[in-house]
């Protein structure tokens, strides 16, 4: 009688899965304060390609570096998987990827999508000296010591409320209050303080400093 086997040769793998970090709105690799949810989590969703198939294993690489293995469903091949995760502190990276192996043993390519949370500036208060009845042409300097944990660069700045006893003048125009003014405007002296006439009382205003993406908590400066 005759003895026989047969297999069938299966080395292709299927496409990689797509890994997309919900909170990275615009895609620009930062997650912003305003783009994280008020729960801090992070949201992850993997999708799998067509040609994936019930009970091939979605591995995912979770961003602490550890593995996790799903069985891929009908529900994953539907609608993908859903993962949440800790968002991770300022200035620091969320990475997570995902592959697809096979009955036959063969791993597509790596999915992956990295975002970084961005550190929201901050400013000091701050203390302006001007001679009574003088204007007083504003610089960066007025607007506290700025820094930011990513060394972003100062963007502009927001003038969350106006002087008690006086007002500011951009371009000569008055400034309204939560106005945004950039630092291109206070470097070529377009921001100028005018004081009330005849007193000597100090005049104080509150701002927010902005590295392009995140505004800081509101400072004061006083004059």
């Amino acid at each position: 009688a005759k003895g026989e086997d047969t297999a069938l040769l299966d080395t292709t793998a299927t496409k990689a899965p797509t890994v997309v970090i919900a909170e990275d709105v615009n895609n620009d690799g930062l997650i912003s304060a305003d783009e994280l949810s008020n729960d801090g989590l992070v949201d992850v969703k993997i999708t799998v390609p067509a040609d994936t198939k019930l009970a091939d294993t979605l591995t995912v690489t979770n961003p602490d570096g550890t593995t996790t293995d799903y069985a891929v469903t009908q529900d994953i091949l539907d609608n993908g998987l859903a993962l949440t995760y800790k968002a991770p502190a300022e200035g620091s990276n969320i990475t997570v990827s995902a592959t697809i192996t096979d009955i036959a043993g063969n791993t597509s390519a790596k999915g992956e999508d990295t975002a970084t949370m961005n550190g929201i500036p901050v400013s000091t208060n701050d203390q302006i000296d001007t001679c009574e009845d003088h204007a007083k042409v504003l610089s960066l300097n007025d607007f506290g010591n700025y820094s930011d944990s990513e060394n972003d660069l100062l963007s502009k700045i927001k003038i969350e409320s106006l002087p008690t006893n006086g007002t500011l003048l951009l371009s000569g125009l008055e400034v309204l209050s939560g106005q945004e003014i950039l630092v291109s405007d206070i470097t070529l002296g377009n921001l100028v303080f005018v004081p009330n006439e005849n007193t000597d009382l100090d005049s104080l205003f509150t701002f927010k400093v902005s590295d392009g993406i995140d505004w800081s908590t509101e400072s004061y400066t006083t004059i």
